[in-house]
């Protein structure tokens, strides 16, 4: 009986140590298919921040700048850091003639990434249709300074420049 009895405990013991055992195994595997949800969610979000800002970007080149703004828009809620979005969202209130939306924009850019080249280049255009020819000429200087001299812009950035040091009556 004494055996039996022993027998019977160790059985318990094992039995318990399987169904705790069990439980942990349950856990984990919750836990990995909680992983596994959330990194295929990320990865659906971050396939349609690509596809959508590729979509702005040729509606922006289109002139297309209500269809663009839709887009970053959407872009801009599933990544609210991304400063590429906020520079090209900027450009396409420039294109609306929205010159302080633009503005706005373009300062959210540079606030994400300080070396974000084309917001200043924005900041620019969008300054001077706001009056504020300064501030104009610093953002310019500053696009000039941050991109090489084989950037597409950098030419146009130069004119605006001297036309803006011409303006304030100042010298190169």
């Amino acid at each position: 009986m004494k055996n039996a009895l022993v027998a019977l405990a160790i059985c318990a013991g094992v039995a318990s140590t399987w169904l705790i055992w069990i439980d942990a195994r349950y856990r984990v595997q919750m836990e990995l298919s909680k992983s596994n949800l959330a990194m295929h969610a990320a990865s659906k979000a971050s396939e349609e921040v690509d596809r959508r800002f590729k979509q702005a970007v040729v509606m922006l080149h289109a002139k297309q700048y209500d269809n663009a703004v839709k887009s970053l828009h959407r872009v801009l809620e599933i990544n609210p850091n991304m400063p590429e979005a906020y520079a090209n969202m900027g450009f396409a209130m420039l294109g609306l003639k929205n010159f302080k939306a633009a503005h706005d924009f373009f300062e959210g850019a540079i606030e994400l990434r300080a070396t974000q080249a084309n917001a200043y280049y924005g900041l620019g255009e969008a300054l001077i249709n706001l009056n504020d020819d300064e501030g104009s000429l610093g953002a310019m200087r500053t696009y000039v300074h941050l991109v090489g001299k084989d950037d597409p812009f950098v030419e146009k950035a130069r004119i605006r420049i001297a036309e803006l040091n011409e303006k304030l009556g100042r010298g190169k």
